[in-house]
């Protein structure tokens, strides 16, 4: 994660699939190293897991968080980890600033 996404503190992350074990460890390997993480989860019951691994903000999944991340950082994010299938790859990317970095790195779901 910090070679892909050259990361630095004080940036902002976008984690899609926060609650996977992956979407854990980075959350805590980002929180640490001074970065505001947004962990993403389909499941309103599972906010607080990603908050007790060092989640800044949690946001619901419904497909579209370009209007949920712009509601909190109207200028976009630094960076991005996309741990889920490619039928959400563009919504990431539209809450990138520009030149911000995303980071495919798996396929958990395909639909």
């Amino acid at each position: 994660m910090h070679l892909a996404l050259q990361i630095q503190p004080g940036q902002t992350l976008l984690i899609r699939s926060g609650t996977s074990s992956i979407g854990l460890l980075a959350a805590q390997l980002a929180s640490q190293a001074g970065l505001t993480v947004l962990a993403i989860t389909r499941s309103a019951a599972k906010t607080s897991l990603l908050t007790t691994n060092g989640a800044t903000h949690t946001l619901l999944d419904d497909g579209y968080l370009r209007d949920q991340v712009g509601a909190l950082f109207p200028q976009g994010l630094d960076r991005a980890l996309k741990l889920v299938g490619t039928t959400t790859l563009r919504d990431t990317l539209a809450c990138l600033k520009p030149g911000g970095l995303g980071c495919m790195t798996g396929i958990l779901s395909e639909s």
